[in-house]
């Protein structure tokens, strides 16, 4: 029995070592880089951070798809970067409508690839607290890292790797106005420090979420000093801690107890967490 694992494990090893060796000769050449996940086929950008991307986001998104309740309906994607997760959502719920927002147009060929045979609506706007125009720094050795917050966007790489553009940003309340959405189900944030500005768009549409995935880091210190007030005045129930990532982590709010795996942990949100202080 040791044995046959040993041997398992050296041909996972072998096999994930062939894949990364093809994963970097689509970044020397700069074209789509190929994987499979769970039996299907998804493409990410060729930039310095596709490997990491390919062996560890994609699980992580995937832990977050696990915890979607297989009634949701209506699921937006902020920040979709290459469509990952829109892609799991909609190959898990088949019946469900997913929106993708993701405001580089340098991505959209790659949720093309990702998304659109699935049903799933692209759409190349940021999200905001107002409609208009917005600034965002996109990272040129890792779009992953792109941010409408300079100092987010320059903690991950130097000044002269940034390079700014300008692009259309609304609101979730507008939009969702405009396409007479009076509820989501799901909403996932991963805006690299703008997610106080998104949540600011979405007064009237969060009151209608049941479950909001949203990135917690230090990148963006209001998003860990108001994440628990924010939940609780907003009557999400409980949370749920499910992975880390750089200074912070994924959490996941939601208005029923959800059903998470054993190294996840989750906690209640009620009003004696806004009662405990150090002082």
């Amino acid at each position: 029995m040791a044995l046959n694992k040993f041997f398992s494990k050296l041909r996972t090893i072998f096999s994930h070592e062939i894949e990364k060796r093809k994963i970097r000769s689509h970044v020397r050449s700069g074209t789509p880089v190929p994987f499979q996940y769970q039996g299907n086929k998804f493409f990410v950008n060729p930039d310095s951070t596709a490997e990491y991307h390919v062996f560890n986001s994609t699980q992580k998104l995937s832990r977050m798809v696990e915890l979607i309740n297989k009634d949701a309906k209506i699921i937006f994607d902020v920040g979709a970067n290459c469509g990952i997760f829109s892609a799991l959502v909609a190959l898990k719920l088949s019946e469900s409508k997913v929106y993708a927002f993701e405001p580089s147009p340098e991505l959209t060929p790659f949720l093309e690839m990702n998304c659109r045979q699935l049903g799933i609506e692209i759409l190349t706007k940021a999200i905001g607290e107002e409609n208009g125009r917005k600034k965002l720094f996109v990272n040129l050795d890792s779009q992953q890292a792109n941010s409408f917050v300079l100092d987010a966007a320059a903690v991950l790489t130097e000044q002269n790797r940034l390079r700014e553009i300008e692009v259309d940003c609304i609101t979730l309340d507008s939009f969702a106005r405009s396409r007479s959405i009076g509820k989501v189900d799901v909403l996932k944030i991963d805006v690299q420090g703008f997610e106080g500005c998104v949540l600011r768009g979405a007064k009237d549409l969060v009151k209608s979420v049941d479950q909001l995935f949203i990135e917690s880091t230090w990148l963006d210190v209001e998003s860990v000093i108001e994440l628990i007030p924010f939940a609780i005045s907003c009557g999400f129930k409980f949370a749920v801690v499910i992975n880390p990532v750089y200074l912070g982590a994924d959490i996941l709010l939601s208005r029923t107890n959800p059903i998470f795996a054993d190294k996840q942990f989750g906690f209640a949100l009620t009003a004696n967490l806004l009662k405990q202080t150090w002082v």
